[in-house]
């Protein structure tokens, strides 16, 4: 069985807010929901941070 890690521990590795990695888990992109809690698996987490992302907002087309 892997590891699994709550959303406050996963914020922390991925250096983004708590709020951020539950905006992950509710699209889908990372996780699963138990209950009201959720969890993600490390394996998750580490195919999640390869996945290249750009900071900031995205630039407004003219």
């Amino acid at each position: 069985m892997s590891e699994l890690l709550t959303v406050k521990e996963a914020a922390k590795e991925l250096d983004v807010s708590p709020r951020r990695v539950h905006q992950f888990c509710k699209s889908g992109r990372l996780g699963k929901q138990y209950g009201w809690q959720w969890l993600i698996t490390r394996e998750e987490l580490e195919a999640f941070k390869k996945i290249p992302r750009t900071q900031g907002r995205p630039r407004k087309e003219d």
